[in-house]
């Protein structure tokens, strides 16, 4: 969105609902969500204003009454800050599957919508069936329709033959060879003993714990740094003396943090979600030139030559040691392989292809 407002659009981004359920569940340390609204439009650069929606009813992702209830309720707000802004007949670039009735209110002169993930199979308050059918409207009223892994390409097409796939990618300078001697490793890598495996990112119900406690337990001289925040139960992982929970950290001081990392991994559970799933970690971690191991999902097995693929607990834990006992020379070697491929996925490269397929597409004659 920064990249369409330096083009001269005037950019409204309307941040992610929260429902009721999940403030309440997290009220201790977001106590100032619920009143987040009142602040009204921040702009946070030219032609860029950001607002934070009021809390909406729970369960919209398994009713589709409530769900129209939140999508009357965000229309109302949106359409007051466009009018305060001068907008009428928008392009709505929507990032969630439930928002049909949203975006027709909205009466857009286009819309596009990006599927980010495979939402229908998540966990929590969410039916299944309400989603696809919820996610199928949004996709068959969208002009456009981006995904960001190949699988999710094959199963949105049906709906909408404009599906176009555009997968994730990194800001690849602010990662840039952290191996450099100018990059120092963040302070806390000093009390630890070495080698570190470390991994970036949220930890979330997607990401295979009990992948973690075995790779914890058979290699108890290895620490392992977990950096980002942490929304899942990981009491089997507390009280061992080799895995660290940092939490989140700001983005300047992320390749700080995988200047400490002797290997990085990327261990999700491999279910419906991984094979939707683009993880922007193995972007980061391929433009830093670390060594990788992952769990062999579609979108880790496309960077096969330069990510190492496990098939088994064991085999993840093998892969590991395998790397830590390379020399030097293969590691440069590596780094420089890495960076290569990573400047194919940088996001004004994809901000490039987006913006060919939407010129592409709004000037088709629909009819």
């Amino acid at each position: 969105m920064k990249r369409f407002a330096g083009q001269g659009h005037r950019v409204l981004y309307v941040e992610t609902q929260v429902h009721w359920v999940t403030y309440l569940r997290e009220i201790s340390s977001r106590f100032a969500r619920a009143f987040s609204f009142m602040r009204g439009r921040r702009q946070v650069s030219e032609n860029l204003w950001v607002v934070t929606p009021p809390l909406v009813l729970p369960f919209f992702q398994m009713n589709r009454a409530i769900c129209r209830i939140n999508s009357a309720l965000l229309t109302l707000f949106t359409k007051y800050h466009m009018w305060r802004l001068g907008i009428t007949k928008p392009i709505v670039y929507n990032y969630t599957p439930y928002s049909s009735f949203l975006v027709k209110k909205l009466d857009p002169a286009r819309s596009v919508y990006e599927c980010v993930d495979e939402f229908a199979v998540d966990k929590g308050l969410v039916r299944k069936a309400v989603v696809e059918d919820l996610e199928n409207e949004t996709i068959e009223q969208s002009d456009v329709v981006i995904v960001t892994a190949r699988n999710l390409q094959e199963k949105k097409r049906h709906p909408n033959r404009y599906t176009y796939l555009i997968p994730n990618a990194a800001d690849i300078e602010h990662y840039r060879d952290v191996n450099r001697d100018e990059v120092k490793p963040a302070e806390v890598y000093n009390d630890l003993p070495k080698p570190v495996v470390g991994f970036l990112g949220a930890l979330a119900y997607w990401i295979d714990i009990d992948l973690i406690a075995y790779l914890a337990d058979h290699l108890p001289t290895y620490s392992f740094v977990f950096v980002g925040p942490v929304s899942v139960d990981i009491a089997r992982l507390r009280g061992r003396d080799n895995v660290h929970f940092l939490g989140r950290k700001p983005f300047d001081e992320l390749p700080g943090y995988l200047a400490g990392m002797d290997v990085c991994i990327n261990p999700y559970v491999l279910d419906d979600i991984a094979a939707g799933c683009s993880p922007l970690k193995l972007y980061e971690y391929i433009a830093a030139g670390k060594p990788v191991v992952s769990v062999r999902m579609p979108e880790a097995e496309q960077f096969a030559d330069i990510v190492q693929i496990a098939d088994s607990y064991e085999d993840f834990a093998r892969l590991i040691e395998n790397t830590v006992a390379k020399d030097h020379s293969w590691k440069r070697q590596l780094a420089r392989k890495s960076w290569v491929e990573a400047q194919n996925h940088t996001w004004d490269k994809r901000f490039e292809q987006t913006v060919s397929v939407l010129e592409e597409c709004f000037d088709e004659d629909r009819d």
